[in-house]
Formats: C-alpha cells, structure tokens, sequence
C-alpha cells in the first residue's frame, strides 16, 4: 500500500490535508458536492488545492463492504497521466478523523 497523503476529515464534512508525491507536496481540501441519488454520474467530492481543481471523487464500496472515497487526481505537475487514489480511514484506531490517500495503480 503506497501512501500519497494524509487528510482530516472537519466537522463540517470537508477534508483537510496534505498530498506528498516525489515531484509534489501540497496542501489540499475534498470538499463535499451537493450531488446526491439523483445525479449518479456527478462526483460527490472535490479535490482542490490553492484553488485549482485537481479531479473527482466518488463513494465507494469494496468487495468487503468498507466505504472508501475513489479519487482521480490530474494536473500538469503530478505528470501526464491520471493519477488513481482511495481515500480510506486509517487504521489508527486514536486517530477517528484521520484518513490516508492510497495510490491506486492501474492492472
């Protein structure tokens, strides 16, 4: 499991953070859209840094039914391809509002 950054999630709902990859290290906030059952094919979450949209996130479900947020990170700085990301909580059982970023590599 390749870390790629440390987020905590606030008490109202946004996620704050750090993204740290070998070209990059950045703050950055998930935040919460406003889509909901009716709009599946709309990201329920934001990536930003310092104002920039960095890519989607969407709720998720594993095969062992964990709740996990897939993000998709794209930006000229983390290179030319996509970078895929799960956000999961950590598994820090005195850390409740900890959560990781795990580099998901493509098959």
């Amino acid at each position: 499991m390749t870390v790629i950054g440390f987020v905590t999630l606030t008490d109202s709902g946004v996620y704050h953070g750090h993204l740290h990859t070998f070209n990059v290290r950045a703050d950055i906030a998930i935040l919460p859209t406003l889509a909901g059952p009716d709009h599946p094919d709309e990201p329920h979450y934001l990536v930003r840094f310092d104002g920039i949209d960095l890519g989607p996130g969407f709720n998720r479900v594993d095969a062992d039914g964990r709740a996990y947020i897939a993000l998709t990170l794209a930006h000229p700085e983390l290179g030319p391809r996509a970078i895929a990301a799960r956000l999961v909580a950590d598994p820090d059982p005195f850390s409740p509002h900890a959560y990781v970023l795990v580099w998901t590599p493509e098959p």
